[in-house]
């Protein structure tokens, strides 16, 4: 399991976009599964899962974002990969999960977003 945050400026629904066609568009086997809306305290929260089949490792990942507007106007994403590891007590996923999360890390640099973590 890999996880990655960012923090960055932007318009909640553009980035949200941006991400679902960089990932979509990444890989063939990539799909958008699902995608929440929440407003907390005023505060907008999106939730995009994502699967995406790995030949190599011969398994499928998902992705989940998290994306959280905060009283600054800045969105707060984190990325968490999982599920890719093979076997009952030897975990290998031959870097998938770096991957995926490779995949997301492109477009927010690209976005001028910043690892936070």
């Amino acid at each position: 399991m890999e996880l990655a945050s960012y923090k960055g400026k932007g318009e909640i629904g553009s980035v949200v976009s941006r991400l679902i066609n960089h990932i979509e568009n990444s890989a063939i086997t990539a799909t958008l599964m699902q995608r929440n809306s929440h407003m907390i305290d005023g505060h907008l929260m999106i939730v995009l899962g994502f699967e995406k089949y790995f030949y190599r490792s011969s398994n499928q990942a998902m992705l989940t974002i998290i994306i959280v507007e905060n009283e600054y106007q800045e969105l707060l994403i984190d990325v968490l990969s999982g599920g890719t590891a093979k076997g009952v007590f030897l975990k290998f996923d031959l870097d998938a999960s770096k991957s995926f999360i490779n995949t997301v890390h492109q477009i927010l640099v690209q976005l001028q977003f910043t690892r936070t973590k």
